[in-house]
């Protein structure tokens, strides 16, 4: 089956041992390494003559490979508020990456040697979401900031996913995203037919966006039945009989699942599962769906985050910010399972008494695992 490219997420995110901070270039040899010429960006303030800094979307980078969407919107907001600090332009550029084929065109001309473009790495982020002023996070932060003060030249091309100290938005920073990330007319059109197939307007429907995991998204493998009872007991909990929800996930395996317990209000559609930084495979279908993903969500008037790992997803986080959509977030492996209930009987409450329930989990795990590897979903819409 092709696979689809989920603009994800914080898959780039690892514990690790090492200490504080890695820049792995200085901040010298990425300006020297850029071959740079003469750039007009419109900038984030209206001094022409103050440094521009850009964040440059591409999947090869020339220390690296390049993560998901929602590491490059958290490297955005990093940069931007530095940017901001410091009274300098900022700029994203995504020109170089397959997401630029469905994004309205940026006004801005000009030229950057994007063979040489650098990823500026910070590698101590194990407890940056929980701890958003952390002694090594903060450090990340003025290291940066003070190599940008100290370059020689005013244009400053380079990739970062870096977190920023923390991730309050203002209105003009929310707007600045949203005019960096309009759809085009074929993905508008695209995100106008989903909605009407799936009979939704705009701000009338909450958002379950869940997400299992990188192997599941590229392996599209069965998954534990543990989890797939934690995903079921959490979405009973979510889910009120008067509004309508979407369920957006890296797993076919599971929206299949979902979709045949048959329940009334939520909506599921089958598209093409890839991932959009590192490990993208499908450079046409697989990125469209994954932008048809995040503005769905951009349309939502809520965003619920089921994880089956520590961190946040940077694909619906952020997406919430830059939309001032409420947003919450559970893991699934911290779920506790009622101890005296079957698991058909805890499937059961999930659905309407309305509606017929139509397979047990494991009539339908035993009917997929099967034949998982042999099947092809089409895309519905």
């Amino acid at each position: 089956m092709e696979n689809r490219e989920t603009i994800l997420e914080d898959s780039s995110i690892k514990k690790t041992d090492e200490n504080c901070l890695v820049l792995e270039k200085t901040f010298n040899e990425i300006i020297e390494l850029n071959n740079i010429c003469e750039l007009i960006y419109k900038p984030t303030n209206n001094n022409e003559n103050t440094k521009t800094i850009i964040n440059v979307y591409k999947i090869k980078l020339l220390n690296g490979n390049a993560p998901g969407f929602g590491d490059y919107l958290r490297g955005c907001l990093f940069l931007l508020k530095i940017s901001n600090e410091l009274n300098y332009n900022f700029n994203m550029d995504m020109s170089h990456h397959p997401i630029s084929n469905y994004l309205k065109k940026s006004l801005s001309i000009g030229k950057i040697n994007y063979d040489n473009i650098n990823f500026l790495i910070d590698n101590k982020i194990d407890t940056y979401y929980e701890s958003p002023y952390s002694k090594n996070k903060y450090r990340f932060y003025m290291n940066a900031k003070t190599l940008f003060e100290q370059s020689k030249t005013n244009i400053i091309p380079l990739f970062t996913n870096a977190f920023p100290l923390n991730n309050n938005m203002s209105e003009d920073e929310c707007d600045f995203f949203k005019n960096n990330l309009k759809p085009n007319s074929e993905l508008n059109e695209y995100i106008d037919h989903t909605l009407k197939f799936l009979n939704l307007e705009k701000k009338k429907y909450s958002v379950i966006h869940v997400r299992v995991g990188d192997e599941y998204l590229s392996e599209n493998k069965a998954i534990n039945k543990n989890i797939l009872l934690k995903i079921t007991y959490a979405i009973k909990n979510i889910i009120a009989s008067h509004k309508n929800y979407i369920i957006i996930s890296d797993s076919d395996y599971l929206k299949k699942y979902i979709n045949n317990l048959n329940i009334n209000n939520i909506k599921i559609y089958f598209n093409v599962l890839d991932h959009v930084g590192e490990h993208i495979k499908n450079k046409t279908n697989g990125i469209k769906d994954a932008l048809l993903d995040f503005f769905l969500m951009s349309s939502s008037n809520e965003i619920h985050l089921l994880k089956n790992y520590w961190w946040k997803s940077g694909f619906s986080y952020y997406c919430s910010k830059i939309y001032k959509i409420p947003y919450n977030s559970t893991d699934i492996n911290s779920i506790n399972l009622p101890i005296n209930e079957s698991k058909n009987q805890l499937i059961k409450k999930v659905i309407n008494e309305n509606n017929n329930f139509s397979m047990t989990m494991n009539h339908f795990i035993k009917k997929n695992n099967s034949n998982l590897n042999k099947r092809k979903i089409k895309m519905i819409v």
